[in-house]
């Protein structure tokens, strides 16, 4: 991770996009920030959930709605695990997991699915694409997410 570790979450669309549409980044959990994770989910309420929980749990979140805004951040951060919906606005997020996969300096990031798709061939799909990890959202608590985020870390 770089020294100038990012201390900020930024909703939506990266830093720009959100002042552009009135938004403002808002301040991470106070402390050290544990790691850097790019959640990519569209829906605004879980999305929502979920970076709260991260950021109690001391993790500095950046949020993207759509693959585009995903990809943005990827290159503009230095990010360390991406919660990835599948289901999203535009392409979907087997397209952002075969980029960062395909990408030599992003391979190594572990990419946690985190969706309601829960049928076997997604699954299967998802892990030949090398998600290291996938959870079921409808079934999955926000403190599993943060522990599955945690064991993928190595900071369990």
């Amino acid at each position: 991770m770089d020294d100038d570790t990012p201390q900020e979450s930024v909703t939506s669309r990266g830093a720009d996009s959100a002042r552009e549409s009135g938004g403002a980044p808002r301040a991470t959990a106070t402390g050290e920030s544990r790691a850097v994770l790019l959640v990519v989910e569209d829906d605004p309420f879980l999305g929502g959930m979920l970076e709260k929980k991260l950021h109690e749990q001391k993790f500095t979140v950046f949020r993207a709605e759509t693959v585009q805004e995903g990809r943005a951040l990827l290159a503009e951060k230095t990010i360390n695990l991406v919660c990835l919906d599948l289901i999203l606005p535009g392409e979907d997020g087997f397209v952002l997991l075969r980029e960062i996969k395909a990408n030599e300096k992003l391979r190594q990031i572990p990419v946690l699915i985190l969706s309601n798709l829960g049928q076997r061939d997604d699954l299967e799909k998802g892990r030949q694409l090398g998600a290291a990890d996938y959870a079921v959202k409808a079934n999955t608590s926000p403190n599993e997410i943060v522990a599955k985020i945690e064991q993928l870390l190595g900071i369990a």
